[in-house]
């Protein structure tokens, strides 16, 4: 970063005047003893399609006893994610008919099912509902598949006859010079309001690579995307720590985990038009990067109607 170039594999050196970092982040199986072996037999929804498939291969396999979702670490893509995988399983095995003979279980470090306390006031009822267990202050410590327990730190053991892992999320393996930009997960540190890497105006830092805690989410990194590219033309742009995340429900239904840098996660039930605009973003999203022109005005009213302050002034 002081000499303002990036060294390749081939160790070709590019110089620049301008660096922004959008390397992500990958998974490491190592802190967890035993979860390698986990995700060799079911899989798991957070690294490659290959894992993706053995999921599905998992949930379509099991036909009675426990299956288990674990989250391994605190720090994973998209806020939502692991809970949308438990209730999008739940949903599945009732539709084979099978729910009534597979418990599902859920596993987390956290006090509660969903981290912000707003949001789990919607998400903890419906868990409840659908019979979904949920085991808490669980932070997993290894995992031995031959006798199909999860062992926790705080000492608790959780039987399964399968289990989904979020694992652990960590930097990309990229050297750094000087290292010190980097935290103990190999993140990169980066000022909360412009995105600017530690240290130096000429270097940012974006979405999931970014050490920031709200950087793990798509809307999130594309609009601080947004405020980097305004700054790199001349302009003036911040942070505004908007975080807009789809939550899948099962059965059709939808909401959105919705807070920025002054107001907290808004109380946002599910319904099933939240639903379809998660279906249609998803469809809409290369269209919407072609295209700026067409999509930017519609997609900045339609945050503003959506804004926190506005949201919580209707939902608490």
């Amino acid at each position: 970063l002081n000499d303002r170039y990036v060294e390749l594999e081939n160790g070709k050196r590019l110089g620049y005047d301008y660096l922004v970092v959008a390397t992500g982040a990958t998974v490491d199986y190592s802190k967890i003893p035993g979860l390698s072996k986990v995700i060799d037999l079911y899989g798991n929804y957070h690294s490659d399609e290959e894992n993706a498939w053995k999921v599905w291969r998992t949930i379509n396999s099991i036909k009675e006893g426990t299956l288990a979702f674990i989250l391994a670490y605190e720090r994973y893509r998209c806020p939502p994610s692991p809970l949308e995988g438990v209730l999008l399983a739940d949903e599945y095995l009732r539709e084979m008919g099978v729910r009534d003979k597979v418990k599902v279980v859920y596993a987390t470090s956290y006090p509660r099912p969903y981290p912000a306390e707003p949001m789990n006031e919607v998400v903890e009822p419906i868990l409840k509902e659908r019979g979904i267990e949920v085991t808490t202050f669980f932070t997993l410590d290894s995992i031995d598949t031959d006798k199909g327990v999860a062992y926790s730190v705080e000492g608790e053991e959780l039987k399964f006859n399968a289990t989904i892992v979020i694992p652990p999320h960590i930097g990309v393996n990229i050297r750094y010079n000087p290292d010190n930009v980097l935290d103990p997960d190999g993140f990169v540190l980066a000022d909360k309001d412009t995105n600017r890497i530690k240290g130096f105006d000429d270097a940012f830092v974006i979405g999931d690579a970014s050490a920031l805690p709200v950087a793990k989410t798509g809307v999130t990194a594309h609009l601080q995307a947004t405020v980097v590219a305004k700054i790199l033309t001349g302009g003036y742009a911040r942070n505004t720590g908007r975080t807009h995340c789809p939550f899948d429900m099962g059965y059709g239904l939808g909401t959105f985990v919705i807070s920025d840098g002054t107001h907290g996660t808004v109380k946002y039930p599910p319904n099933r038009v939240n639903h379809l605009f998660k279906m249609a973003f998803a469809s809409s999203y290369w269209s919407m990067l072609k295209y700026p022109e067409l999509w930017d005005p519609l997609m900045e009213a339609y945050f503003n109607a959506t804004a926190p302050e506005k949201l919580k002034n209707i939902y608490g």
